[in-house]
């Protein structure tokens, strides 16, 4: 299995029915013939069985996680993965083909690729305090960790 792809459906919105007809389509174009996986971790939310139903009938597996809070149930999701490569998102993500081909080629290059989306709009307030802290947090885990990496422009 050449790649997992992780989806956290532990909110109580119901976005599983837009997000996964279009991941499936993406993740095929991304690894070709190569086999993959798409996993759908539902919580405890109002919306479990419809999520449950739907992610199994585009032939998604599921896990149900039972512990609260979204640390444990992206755990979950993780030791179920069979995949060479992980990719993880939430149910709610905006699915961008050309990021997570980027993301895709760029697989060999690091053990851990992460990338963010932010609203880009240089007026607001909400990016301005999210690119900063992006920025000194970027800065704090390189020196802390050593790494010789910054952040990939996309």
């Amino acid at each position: 299995m050449i790649l997992s792809v992780i989806c956290m459906a532990i909110n109580k919105d119901l976005y599983v029915a837009d997000l996964l007809p279009k991941l499936l389509h993406l993740t095929g174009e991304l690894v070709g013939e190569q086999p993959c996986e798409v996993i759908v971790v539902v919580g405890q939310g109002e919306h479990r069985k419809q999520k449950t139903d739907i992610a199994e009938s585009l032939g998604c597996k599921v896990i149900q996680s039972m512990e609260q809070g979204y640390g444990r149930a992206l755990k979950a999701g993780l030791a179920a993965a069979q995949g060479q490569y992980c990719l993880t998102l939430d149910e709610d993500c905006n699915l961008d083909s050309a990021l997570l081909d980027q993301l895709w080629q760029a697989r060999d290059r690091a053990e851990v690729i992460n990338a963010s989306r932010y609203l880009v709009c240089e007026e607001s307030p909400r990016f301005l305090t999210r690119s900063w802290f992006s920025h000194i947090l970027n800065c704090l885990y390189r020196a802390a960790l050593s790494l010789p990496v910054t952040d990939m422009s996309c």
